[in-house]
């Protein structure tokens, strides 16, 4: 589709939990939600529901956290 990815730095495997790099200066944090979720503060209940619903219909979610802030999340069927 000619989307360009940047590179990711610094990237460290959390074993079952997810990864933590930086891309383009800003630290990112992709793996399950729980493990996301502990480090960030006043995570949307929307996001809970989101995932519970997702879960709900046999999907695996990752959360995605950019700078210690909430990003938004995925569903992989």
């Amino acid at each position: 589709r000619g989307l360009d990815a940047a590179n990711a730095d610094n990237v460290q495997a959390v074993v079952g939990s997810g990864v933590v790099g930086m891309v383009e200066g800003s630290r990112i944090a992709v793996g399950k939600p729980e493990w996301i979720a502990a480090s960030l503060p006043g995570l949307p209940s929307a996001a809970h529901s989101a995932v519970d619903a997702a879960r709900a219909a046999g999907q695996t979610v990752l959360m995605v956290a950019r700078d210690e802030r909430y990003a938004g999340w995925l569903a992989v069927a």
